[in-house]
C-alpha cells in the first residue's frame, strides 16, 4: 500500500475495529503522504455520536456569502458536507440554487483558509507571520480597541449585514464611537437612492416579475449578477412559461448581457443615455395614450403640464444622442399601455453612469405612471423586517473622509471585516498608502487577501456552515420573512465566527457595551431574537413552547409572515425629471471610447479561489478563468 509492503496479522474484527480510528489510518496512508491531521478530522471516533451514521441528513441554513439571501440544505453524512442545494421551504428561491450556492463547500474545505489568529511580526526581509492563541489576540485587540476608543481614534470598516450580526456591528461601533464604513466593492448605492426617491421606500421592493406579462428592462443583468439571480431566474420562468400566456420581454443597453440575449427585442443605446428613453417613452404615453393614464398622476408628474412638460424628450429629438429610432420608443410605449401587467426595471450600466440617479429615477418613475404600484405583476413594497433594514452603505465621501483621516493619522485601531478595500477601492484614493499609517490594522478574514496581508493580527473566521446567524434577504416577497443560518458542520480549524469574537471583544471591554451587548455567544444572540418572533404569535411557524418554536425554526431555515405586508401606495409622487445631465467622462485622449465594466459570477472576485466558480464558463462567450 502507497507503495510500501506491510506485513501484519489482521483480524477481520479487529480491521472494522480499528477503522473508525485514525491509528490504522496513519499506518495505512504512511507512504502516501496523507497528513494525520486530517485522517483525525475525518475520523468518526473524533465526532459527535449522533454523526457516527451511514445515515445521511439535511440541514436547512442560510447560503451566507454564497449568495444574496437564499435558503439552502446541506447534505451532512458521518458528520461531512458533501452537497449543497436550495431549500424548498424559502420563499426567495424555493428550493433553486446558484453556482456560488453550490462553490459553498469549497469555501468550507478549501486548503488555504487560515487556521490560528496569525500575527506579524519583525520589519523588512525579516517580516513573517506567526501564530498565536486566540487569548494573546483578544487580549490585545482589545486593550487596544478600547484605548482607541476613548481617543475617538478606533474605526471600522465592515461589508453591508443584516439581522442579529448587523444590530451587533452597530451597537459595537456605536457605542465605541467608531468612525464606520460600510462599503462592497460593487454596491448599489444609486439604485437605492433612486428607490428612496421614487417610492418613498428604504428597502428594495418586490419586482413581481413572475406576474408581469411585459418587461421592459434598461440595463440590469438580472439573470446573471443583479440583486438575486435565483429569484429572478426563478420568477423568469414563470413570466415566460407559467402563466396563461409568454411574456413579452425589451432589454435596453449597450452591452449584451446575458439578460439581454434572453429578451425577444434587445435594442442598442449610446451609454449613459437610458434616461432620456425613459422620459421619451413617458412623452408618448401621455401624449398618445393619456386615456388609458389616471390624469391625477400625469399632473403629479409633469406638475400640470402634460406632455409639454416633457417636450424636449420628443422621440425624434433625441434619436442622435441616445442611438434609439423614434418609432422603437413609439412600440415600446404602446406595449406598456396595451398589457394588463407592465413593470420596468432599471439598474446595472443604466445607474453606473455620472447621470445614473437621473436614470434611474426617470425609468423607474414610468412604474408609476402606468399604475403598476401594489398590484399583480408590478411593484411590491416590502415592509420593515422584524430584524430591521441591513447596514446602509456608506457613501463615497464617507469612504473618501475615513481615508483622509487614516492619511492624517488620526485613525489609532482600524478593523476590517467582510471587505477588502486594498483590492476593491480605487487606487486614486490611496487607502492601500493611508493604512499604513495606521498603528493596529486587524483583520477578521477566512483567507489571506489584499488587505490580511497588511494586518498586525488576523483572526481566523469561521465560515457561514459552521457558524450561527440570521438575515434579511436583498428583497423580500413582498410580506415580511428571516434566513435562519445554523452550524451543519463542526469547525474545521481554530476559527470562531464573527458575532462570537466581536461578543468576545466586548465582554473583555465590558462597560457600558457589555450591558448592551449581554450575550456570551452569538447564538444566545440568535435565539434572543427567535423569542421575539415567538412573542408576535405569528408567521408560518407556531408553537405552544419556545424550545418548540426554535426547533422549527432550525428544522425549515425560514420564517415568514404573510400577513405583514408592505404600503400598496406611495405617500408623496414626485415630478418627473425634465432635464437628464448628460454623462460626464475624464477622457483625455478626448475620443468617445466607452469602457464597460460587467459583474460576472465572480462578483467583486469573493470566490475567486474557488475553483467550481472559476471554471463555469460565461454563457455568452463561452469564457472561463
Amino acid at each position: 500500500i502507497g507503495g510500501k509492503n506491510i506485513i501484519m496479522e489482521l483480524s477481520r474484527r479487529k480491521f472494522l475495529k480499528l477503522s473508525g480510528a485514525s491509528a490504522l489510518g496513519a499506518v495505512i496512508f504512511n507512504g502516501c503522504g496523507i497528513p494525520e491531521q486530517d485522517l483525525i478530522v475525518q475520523s468518526p471516533l473524533n465526532m459527535p455520536e449522533d454523526q457516527v451514521s451511514s445515515l445521511e441528513a439535511w440541514y436547512a441554513t442560510s447560503s451566507g456569502p454564497y449568495g444574496n439571501g437564499e435558503g439552502i440544505i446541506v447534505r451532512i453524512v458521518q458528520g461531512r458536507a458533501i452537497k449543497i442545494e436550495g431549500n424548498p421551504d424559502h420563499p426567495i428561491n424555493q428550493g433553486k440554487s446558484s453556482s456560488k450556492n453550490q462553490s459553498g463547500l469549497q469555501g468550507l474545505y478549501n486548503p488555504d483558509r487560515i487556521l490560528n489568529p496569525m500575527k506579524r511580526v519583525g520589519i523588512g526581509a525579516s517580516r513573517r507571520w506567526i501564530d498565536i492563541t486566540w487569548e494573546e489576540a483578544l487580549a490585545e485587540i482589545s486593550s487596544n480597541i478600547k484605548s482607541s476608543s476613548e481617543s475617538n481614534s478606533f474605526a471600522m470598516m465592515t461589508d453591508r449585514q443584516s439581522g442579529t450580526i448587523g444590530e451587533i456591528t452597530t451597537t459595537f461601533a456605536n457605542s465605541l464611537k467608531s468612525k464606520s464604513v460600510v462599503t462592497e466593492a460593487i454596491d448599489q448605492t444609486v439604485l437605492y437612492q433612486s428607490i428612496r426617491h421614487v417610492f418613498g421606500q428604504r428597502s428594495h421592493p418586490n419586482f413581481d416579475l413572475a406576474n408581469a406579462d411585459f418587461l421592459l428592462n434598461f440595463g440590469a443583468d438580472f439573470l446573471d449578477s443583479w440583486i438575486s439571480p435565483v429569484k429572478f431566474s426563478r420568477d423568469y420562468g414563470q413570466f415566460r412559461q407559467g402563466n396563461d400566456h409568454r411574456g413579452k420581454f425589451t432589454q435596453i443597453e449597450p452591452r449584451m448581457s446575458q439578460t439581454g440575449a434572453n429578451a425577444d427585442k434587445w435594442i442598442y443605446n449610446v451609454p449613459g443615455s437610458e434616461g432620456m428613453i425613459a422620459l421619451s417613452i413617458a412623452y408618448v404615453i401621455i401624449k398618445d395614450h393619456s386615456d388609458k393614464i389616471d390624469s391625477s398622476i400625469i399632473d403629479k408628474l409633469t406638475n400640470g403640464q402634460g406632455a409639454n412638460f416633457l417636450s424636449d424628450y420628443a422621440p425624434e429629438k433625441i434619436e442622435q444622442e441616445t442611438g434609439v429610432k423614434p418609432s422603437v420608443i413609439v412600440d415600446i410605449a404602446e406595449d406598456l399601455v396595451t398589457h394588463e401587467h407592465s413593470l420596468i426595471l432599471g439598474g446595472g450600466s443604466a445607474g453606473a453612469h455620472s447621470n445614473g440617479e437621473d436614470n434611474l429615477n426617470a425609468i423607474y418613475s414610468l412604474n408609476i405612471l402606468i399604475g403598476n404600484i401594489g398590484i399583480k405583476g408590478g411593484v411590491i413594497f416590502n415592509p420593515r423586517s422584524e430584524l430591521g433594514a441591513p447596514l446602509p452603505l456608506s457613501s463615497f465621501e464617507n469612504v473618501k473622509d475615513l481615508i483622509s483621516e487614516t492619511q492624517s493619522g488620526n485613525i489609532e485601531t482600524l478593523l476590517i471585516r467582510g471587505t477588502n478595500p486594498v483590492h476593491s477601492l480605487p487606487k486614486i484614493l490611496g487607502f492601500e498608502d493611508a493604512v499604513i499609517n495606521v498603528k493596529n490594522l486587524y483583520v477578521i478574514s477566512n483567507f489571506m487577501d489584499d488587505t490580511a496581508a497588511m494586518a498586525n493580527i488576523i483572526l481566523p473566521e469561521s465560515v457561514y456552515l459552521e457558524s450561527w446567524g440570521d438575515n434579511v434577504p436583498c428583497t423580500l416577497p413582498g410580506y415580511d420573512m428571516i434566513t435562519f443560518q445554523q452550524p451543519v458542520v463542526k469547525t474545521l480549524n481554530n476559527s470562531k465566527s464573527y458575532g462570537d469574537i466581536i461578543l468576545e471583544i466586548t465582554n473583555r471591554i465590558g462597560g457600558e457595551l457589555a450591558t448592551q451587548l449581554p450575550w456570551e455567544n452569538t447564538k444566545d444572540a440568535i435565539r434572543n431574537k427567535a423569542k421575539i418572533l415567538f412573542e408576535t404569535g405569528t408567521g408560518t411557524i407556531t408553537s405552544v413552547s419556545f424550545e418548540e418554536f426554535w426547533n422549527g425554526v432550525l428544522q425549515r431555515g425560514v420564517w415568514a409572515n404573510t400577513a405583514k405586508k408592505g404600503p400598496t401606495t406611495i405617500d408623496e409622487i414626485k415630478p418627473l425629471p425634465n432635464q437628464i445631465a448628460t454623462p460626464k467622462y475624464n477622457s483625455q485622449s478626448g475620443k468617445t471610447y466607452h469602457l464597460l465594466p460587467f459583474e460576472t459570477k465572480l462578483g467583486d472576485g469573493f470566490g475567486a479561489n474557488l475553483p467550481w466558480l472559476q471554471n463555469i464558463p460565461d454563457l455568452l462567450t463561452t469564457a472561463c478563468w
